[in-house]
């Protein structure tokens, strides 16, 4: 397996390897190496090999070249603004970097993929014949897989956690550059052994796009959580029983919705209180504190956490709702099908999403909450209120979750990479 990350928090990748061992597979991960981590560990049976990397542009500039490209790149077009007076009225726009910064960016880019390449094929030249799947998680270790199950006559695996050419950047992407990425991934995914994904939406994308056999749909779903052991998070903030509690999971940043969330908050009752569980830059969450001074609902919601990945789906049982309010902000997000959707379901509790085309299956196919344009802080307010007024449907729609619980787990999920590893074993 490949991964181009540090390997310390992903935790699709962790239970797509931890899966695979114990099904009886010996399984080697490969990935970036920093200080304070390991080169070398056992993680629940698997092998992860944390690669060195010197690329050779800070080889070349060294340490004071280096600094000057980190100048211009912290230059980069940002989301932020001013944090003195600010409502979701302001929009945040992506900028374009200038020639010359996109230039460095993708000269960094380039070496630095070069030199985790050339790592890991220096390090399988004398034990290729020691691995009989190669499984290339998203489009940055692509190429790697698709050279070495080339050279080596090995079937490779093309598993991509995102529609990686439409994500949310910082930046404006040249479009002369998208093309090329489209290029790059067509070619490659067409000789992928499997094609792995995480909603109905992108592998109906793929398709589309590349003229490829549907891929598998693997959702990012968190393991069976036992209902009977929750945390009340009513108690741990002391509020009192006739609160009803809206919860977010996840990171606060730009293309979340969160903005408009805490806006939403002027439109509800005043015994409804937001909590937002996770974490996200200062900026950002002085952002949300702005927000909610301009439009005094300061004392309606709280941050919270982060909290062990074990424990989230615990934390949310104690909400009366959760919400993604994910925003159209690339086509990536459009089609999401966001993991904390399934640790809000683990915590039986009803849902409210963006109207997009897979949260609205989810919702309308399971019947466990209700959907909202998440740029309109007055629909949001008014989608969730009806939904928690109307007794029966929220009921119903509780009662579901449940069912809801069994069917989307990570125990289920994993049955889905058995079979196609039996399906390209058997060739």
């Amino acid at each position: 397996m490949f991964v181009f990350n540090h390997f310390e928090n992903d935790s699709r990748v962790l239970k797509e390897a931890t899966s695979l061992t114990e099904k009886g597979f010996s399984v080697e991960l490969f990935a970036i190496w920093k200080e304070g981590l390991e080169q070398k560990e056992i993680i629940n049976g698997f092998s992860v090999n944390r690669m060195v990397i010197k690329p050779l542009h800070k080889a070349i500039f060294g340490k004071s070249g280096l600094k000057f490209a980190k100048k211009i790149l912290k230059r980069k077009p940002s989301d932020t603004i001013s944090t003195t007076k600010v409502s979701t009225t302001t929009k945040f726009k992506r900028k374009q970097y200038s020639s010359f910064a996109f230039f460095i960016n993708m000269v960094n880019k380039f070496f630095t993929y070069q030199s985790f390449y050339s790592s890991i094929k220096f390090k399988i030249k004398t034990d290729h014949d020691n691995f009989d799947i190669i499984h290339c998680h998203d489009m940055s270790t692509l190429h790697l897989g698709y050279k070495l199950g080339k050279k080596y006559k090995k079937p490779f695996i093309y598993d991509s956690h995102e529609l990686f050419v439409e994500r949310d950047k910082p930046y404006i992407t040249p479009e002369w550059y998208k093309k090329r990425q489209i290029k790059f991934e067509r070619k490659r995914i067409r000789k992928a052994a499997g094609v792995i994904t995480v909603s109905q939406s992108i592998a109906k994308e793929f398709v589309k796009r590349y003229k490829i056999e549907l891929p598998v749909l693997i959702y990012n779903t968190p393991y069976y959580n036992d209902p009977n052991q929750p945390i009340s998070i009513r108690e741990k903030l002391n509020l009192p029983a006739d609160k009803k509690i809206v919860m977010y999971s996840g990171g606060y940043t730009i293309g979340r919705g969160l903005e408009y969330l805490v806006e939403s908050l002027k439109f509800l009752p005043k015994n409804y209180h937001l909590i937002l569980l996770g974490f996200g830059k200062p900026e950002f969450v002085s952002i949300l504190n702005n927000i909610a001074k301009v439009n005094e609902v300061e004392n309606q919601f709280d941050f919270y956490g982060p909290v062990p990945a074990d424990e989230v789906s615990r934390y949310l049982s104690g909400a009366d709702i959760c919400v993604s309010p994910i925003q159209n902000v690339a086509l990536n997000n459009y089609f999401s099908c966001p993991n904390k959707v399934f640790e809000y379901i683990q915590a039986r509790v009803p849902l409210a999403l963006s109207n997009f085309p897979e949260l609205q299956r989810i919702i309308d196919e399971e019947k466990i909450g209700v959907t909202f344009n998440p740029e309109k802080p007055q629909n949001i307010a008014e989608s969730i209120t009806s939904f928690l007024n109307n007794e029966t449907e929220y009921q119903i729609a509780k009662n579901n979750t449940e069912i809801s619980a069994v069917k989307y787990n990570w125990e289920k999920e994993q049955l889905k990479i058995y079979s196609l590893y039996e399906k390209i074993m058997a060739q």
